[in-house]
């Protein structure tokens, strides 16, 4: 409420913006949240936090396109970003370039060469491409490292799938479920 009053009486405040839009992404309220994220980035254009939020909105009301703008603007300013990077990636599989995703996690991967989520989602973006085999290598070895973790049984379990490896997908399937349980 307070933030709503800063806007009313300054509703040029980019700071005030930005803050309501985060507070909004936070409540679930995505498209509030990206109509006052986009009003921040008006009036300070280089702000790449506002940008990396926006983004984040954008990409929860299905607005893939938007999103991909919004986050490649953050990280013209801050390349190093690498939830940005995972983000991106994952929106470009939503709008069908595998090969921008692959190219956003492997740029996420040398930030970061360990994070797991920028492994996955490079095994995503060679299965969006029919590239099983390479979606598998670079699975397999996170099913030993992160065995806790349903994201990577997941994904195996697609990557088993789209190798005709039924088996071999129900049981990382089944793995995945009990995991999430």
């Amino acid at each position: 409420a307070a933030l709503e009053k800063v806007v009313e009486l300054d509703p040029k405040s980019p700071t005030a913006l930005r803050q309501l839009g985060e507070l909004e992404l936070q409540a679930g309220n995505y498209a509030k949240s990206a109509s006052y994220l986009k009003r921040s980035l008006q009036i300070r254009t280089d702000d790449s936090t506002a940008a990396y939020q926006l983004g984040r909105a954008l990409e929860k009301t299905g607005d893939f396109g938007g999103a991909r703008d919004a986050l490649e603007s953050s990280l013209k300013v801050m390349p190093g970003q690498l939830p940005a990077r995972i983000l991106l990636g994952n929106v470009y599989i939503n709008l069908k370039d595998a090969k921008a995703a692959q190219d956003q996690f492997e740029a996420a991967l040398l930030v970061d060469a360990n994070s797991v989520d920028a492994q996955v989602g490079l095994s995503r973006a060679f299965l969006a491409e029919g590239n099983s085999a390479e979606a598998l290598r670079q699975l397999e070895p996170l099913t030993r490292t992160q065995a806790n973790n349903p994201d990577v049984f997941e994904a195996i379990s697609q990557a088993y799938k789209a190798a005709g490896k039924n088996a071999e997908a129900e049981q990382a399937a089944n793995r995945a479920q009990a995991l999430r349980s």
